[in-house]
């Protein structure tokens, strides 16, 4: 391949430039130095009979005898330039079937049977064909078991069980608390407190209901004032009942007539009744002035304990009212967070705190409306969660079915699955269901879940 042979080639540079080799081999071809700069790509032609056989070659740089080599010849390119480069040499002309021939030469001349050496290689280090045959035969028995066993699951799952999709946890939230409208006076609970039915969370301040309040305590203390001094002066004129002066008793009794009954009322009571006397004593004993108007104070007494009695009630009303008008718990539970500070207005929609009732925690999810006539109320359930990276599934039960949109699907309807903890407490509820957590609801099939218990009965009768 390094013998030169004398015949002329042309060489087609990128830039269209033709450039006219002397001298060349099979290796390269030497590179006339006034050509300039060898470049690394262009076309090479070979002349026959006349016409150009030409095809891309690629180059090295000139080494020191100013040679560049080919580089990456195909094996029709070595067979056509080879077929040129024999008959130069021979001196001989190359026929054009040989021509053709060099052209339809295959790419890649290479044997495509393995050597000796090939073979011992390929199976050295390999296990014997019995063991190969019994691990491959193990491997795909291992496969077909695993596909036949996630598809059985699969199977049998979609027909004993139903799933609930976009499941979560719900926590019984009141959206409202009954209050009345006012200020916020002061605040009695804070953010994690545990309460009782009835305990004052937020007071409230209404400055109308405690400017009635305040008036009738007012009224109340001037008429139970009124009614203390009535007894007091009653029990002072039993003493007169003893006195031999009547003219005394007329005095004082006078005067209290006066004021509680009617002005001078008595005095003419009293000048009639001593006329009387003097006529027909024994008539005058029995219409005694002073017992007529000891009943009439009486009297005067119970109108004035019915009055006073009347705005006690009217002053606890108001009381009431203003006690109810403090925020509230509803029933015993937590407070999760206070969302009013004091001294701000406070209307009776508002919402002062966020309040969990003393109840389970429960999960509800969405089914399509085609399970209408399979799900009801009192299916075996199960709540799958992940707690701290473990998953846990909490037994359960569906307590409620209700028809309601696909929170997560506008305009789409279906079924609203609520399930219940079987054997949770609420504070229990509380510390493994997150609020809002996503959770995996199950229904199982009552069928499924009476085989299920049969045959874990079984088991454990087994065992």
């Amino acid at each position: 391949m390094s013998w030169t042979v004398q015949a002329p080639l042309t060489f087609e540079t990128p830039a269209g430039e033709q450039v006219r080799i002397e001298a060349w081999s099979l290796a390269g071809v030497h590179w006339p130095e006034e050509a300039g700069d060898c470049p690394q790509t262009g076309v090479l032609s070979v002349p026959f009979q006349g016409v150009d056989v030409r095809f891309p070659v690629r180059l090295s740089q000139p080494n020191e005898e100013k040679v560049a080599q080919f580089e990456g010849l195909s094996g029709r390119q070595r067979e056509t330039l080879a077929l040129f480069y024999r008959a130069l040499l021979s001196g001989q002309m190359a026929s054009s079937e040989d021509v053709i021939t060099s052209l339809d030469t295959p790419v890649d001349l290479v044997p495509m049977e393995e050597t000796e050496e090939e073979k011992e290689a390929s199976i050295k280090g390999r296990l014997p064909r019995p063991i190969r045959v019994a691990l491959h035969v193990f491997i795909y028995s291992l496969i077909a078991l695993t596909v036949a066993t996630i598809l059985g699951a699969s199977l049998f799952n979609s027909v004993t069980r139903i799933n609930v999709q976009h499941g979560r946890i719900v926590a019984p939230i009141a959206d409202h608390l009954p209050a009345s409208e006012g200020f916020v006076k002061s605040i009695s609970v804070e953010a994690g407190e545990t309460v009782v039915a009835g305990q004052v969370l937020v007071r409230l301040k209404n400055p109308e209901a405690q400017g009635r309040l305040d008036l009738a305590r007012a009224k109340l203390s001037q008429e139970q004032k009124e009614l203390n001094q009535l007894r007091k002066i009653l029990e002072e004129l039993s003493v007169y009942h003893t006195v031999d002066a009547p003219d005394v008793r007329a005095a004082a009794m006078g005067q209290i007539y006066a004021r509680f009954v009617g002005d001078r009322g008595f005095e003419n009571l009293w000048t009639r009744w001593r006329a009387m006397l003097k006529t027909n004593p024994k008539a005058a004993v029995a219409l005694d002035p002073f017992a007529f108007a000891m009943m009439r104070l009486r009297e005067v007494e119970a109108a004035q304990i019915a009055k006073v009695r009347g705005l006690r009630a009217t002053r606890d009303a108001h009381k009431s009212a203003i006690s109810l008008s403090h925020v509230r718990a509803p029933t015993d539970g937590v407070v999760h967070e206070v969302l009013v500070r004091k001294g701000q207005p406070y209307d009776h929609d508002d919402l002062a705190v966020v309040f969990e009732s003393d109840t389970p925690r429960v999960a509800q999810g969405w089914v399509s409306e085609r399970f209408a006539e399979t799900i009801f109320v009192g299916m075996p359930a199960s709540i799958g969660i992940n707690a701290l990276g473990q998953k846990q599934t909490i037994a359960g039960l569906v307590t409620d079915v209700q028809a309601g949109a696909d929170p997560r699907r506008p305009g789409e309807f279906g079924i609203i699955v609520t399930v219940t903890p079987r054997d949770l407490s609420a504070v229990e509820s509380k510390g493994a269901l997150r609020r809002d957590a996503p959770v995996n609801l199950e229904v199982r099939r009552p069928w499924a879940q009476r085989l299920i218990d049969r045959v874990k009965a079984l088991w454990s009768s087994d065992v």
